[in-house]
């Protein structure tokens, strides 16, 4: 697989993209994009005008145009079908909302990234209904919808976020303690963390 550099301004959106995005996670990637670098390269091929049309990578092309990005990273599809290229359009956007999260542990992640990052810069706050999609049926369930409740629920300082955290605290685990190894329960290990204490290890 080949990643080259290309315009941005040569890259020429698919007419028929049935992908919508917000200007929120537009901003979201975007700030992705400053904080870790373009990491993930645009997928395009060549037209029959020889013009080089997005196949996938939408969102990640308008966010490098917001923040003023002159080139991007990109990797040419030309050996796919008309056929397999369209429906790898519509497979790369499928397959990332197929599945949810582990609440306990985004929240136990997002509990140890503040201490670095403001994580409502890429996505993970939102009101209910920014989340939702504009045709979205209100009576849906958010279950249904999302597979786990949005973000905004997500709050790892509220409610039974800080009840796991305290818990968490109560089995030894320290999210503000050293990220960069863990100690260890009966031989165990705890991801982060001071040692516990062996009368509190035996409880």
């Amino acid at each position: 697989m080949k990643v080259e550099s290309v315009p941005l301004e040569s890259l020429k959106p698919y007419d028929n993209n049935a992908k919508r995005h917000t200007p929120e996670q537009i901003e979201a990637v975007g700030n992705s994009i400053r904080e870790f670098g373009f990491r993930n390269p645009i997928i395009a091929w060549h037209n029959e005008d020889g013009v080089a049309e997005i196949v996938a990578g939408h969102a990640r092309a308008a966010a490098a145009k917001a923040i003023g990005m002159e080139e991007v990273p990109v990797v040419f599809a030309d050996d796919l079908t008309d056929a397999q290229r369209r429906a790898l359009t519509l497979v790369d956007n499928q397959t990332t909302v197929m599945t949810g999260w582990d609440e306990d542990m985004l929240a136990y992640e997002l509990d140890v990234l503040a201490q670095d990052f403001d994580m409502s810069d890429f996505g993970f706050e939102c009101d209910l209904s920014d989340c939702m999609a504009e045709d979205d049926e209100p009576s849906a369930s958010l279950a249904d919808r999302f597979g786990v409740p949005p973000f905004s629920v997500l709050d790892a300082r509220k409610g039974e976020w800080g009840e796991r955290k305290r818990a968490w605290l109560a089995l030894g685990i320290r999210s503000e303690l050293g990220r960069g190894g863990g100690s260890s329960i009966a031989g165990a290990a705890v991801p982060g963390g001071s040692p516990l204490p062996l009368n509190r290890a035996r409880g």
